[in-house]
């Protein structure tokens, strides 16, 4: 009677280990405001100096969210396997390698398969580790161990989505084309911010393979907050009509670097800058007469503020052209459209800190 409940003992210990078979999920982790985790979790019995031969992953992103995957880090050479594809709002991006390296997992292991940063982007985004609708055999989750699929078909992901803050979370970033030859004009906001340094504005022309900092176009954070906050360069560097690309580097306090999306504006060559003598000019408008549209040129000496405004002949002022900071050496071509206004003469006049010129127009309709 003992060797037959011996014998029915070790039966039933067979059978329980046999029905125990050994599987692995896979689960994704942010473990910082920019970096993501994809790890591999062991059930149902270890692994012991089994070879790791096999691995397929994929990552989804919301498009929108704007980010980007950097190159994939850690010990088992995963890296990413053909192009980015899209399904629905989200992008994804297949991760694969075969390792070919020994292994010792135990059961109720989570072994960190690869890190990846996340880049770019206007927060917060959610990324997830799932199957592609159209992954068939070798795009879904696969995981090999001495050439055999432990994967665990049943629940294949114990943590299957993420959601990383971002350092900023961008809520809008334009670009428009300021008036009378003054560059482009940057805008953007955010409507939070983790430890933000700041922000490096970057170009690149048509002709330019990669983007550049703008010369001084570094523009201050305000480090962590959950306030609105809003943001304006303006680039006065332009030399040449085309059209031309703009991104943001957004740095964190500890030195980290992301990027935007860029935005696309178009520079015709009125709006370029037109370089002119360190002397106070005011020009004739042209065309003179006119109707109803004409441009009128000034440049300054100095730096310093200037205004341009058109009077009728008893004095009543009509409209201002120009306000601000004149910067020397370059003319401003300022236009002005006189559509609404009566035939007949106008004066303009140009103020700065040291002299004052007028001159008349005629428009004739």
């Amino acid at each position: 009677m003992k060797r037959i409940s011996l014998v029915l003992g070790v039966l039933l210990l067979v059978a329980a280990v046999m029905g125990q078979a050994q599987t692995i999920q896979a689960g994704i982790f942010a473990i910082d405001a920019n970096t993501v985790v994809v790890r591999a979790k062991v059930s149902g019995g270890g692994f012991t100096d089994r070879p790791f031969s096999n691995v397929v992953v994929s990552l989804f992103w919301e498009t929108g969210s704007g980010v980007t995957l950097g190159t994939p880090a850690g010990v088992f050479s995963i890296g990413k396997a053909g192009a980015v594809g899209t399904e629905g709002a989200f992008s994804y991006q297949k991760f694969a390698s075969t390792p070919n390296v020994n292994i010792t997992w135990a059961n109720g292991t989570e072994v960190d398969l690869f890190e990846i940063p996340v880049m770019g982007g206007t927060g917060p985004a959610l990324i997830e580790v799932r199957d592609p609708a159209d992954a068939g055999a070798n795009g879904a989750w696969y995981i090999e161990i001495s050439g055999n699929d432990v994967t665990n078909t049943g629940t294949p992901f114990y943590a299957n989505s993420t959601e990383l803050p971002l350092p900023v979370t961008l809520t809008s970033f334009a670009a428009t084309i300021a008036r009378s030859g003054m560059g482009v004009i940057l805008e953007w906001a955010t409507a939070s911010e983790v430890n933000n340094y700041g922000y490096t504005v970057q170009r690149k022309a048509d002709r330019d393979e990669t983007f550049a900092d703008v010369a001084d176009a570094f523009v201050a954070g305000h480090g962590t907050t959950i306030e609105p906050q809003t943001y304006c360069f303006t680039d006065k560097s332009v030399q040449a009509a085309g059209k031309y690309e703009y991104r943001l580097k957004q740095q964190d306090l500890n030195g980290a670097v992301q990027y935007t999306q860029s935005v696309v504006v178009n520079v015709a060559v009125t709006d370029v800058a037109e370089t002119a003598p360190r002397e106070f000019a005011l020009m004739q408008n042209y065309p003179n007469p006119f109707n109803p549209a004409t441009m009128v040129k000034f440049s300054v000496p100095t730096s310093g503020q200037a205004s341009l405004k058109v009077y009728t002949v008893v004095g009543q002022e009509v409209v201002t052209l120009f306000e601000g900071v004149a910067e020397a050496g370059r003319y401003y071509a300022v236009p002005f459209n006189a559509a609404n206004l009566a035939s007949g003469v106008y004066f303009y006049r140009l103020v700065t800190e040291n002299k004052t010129d007028v001159k008349r127009m005629m428009l004739v309709k």
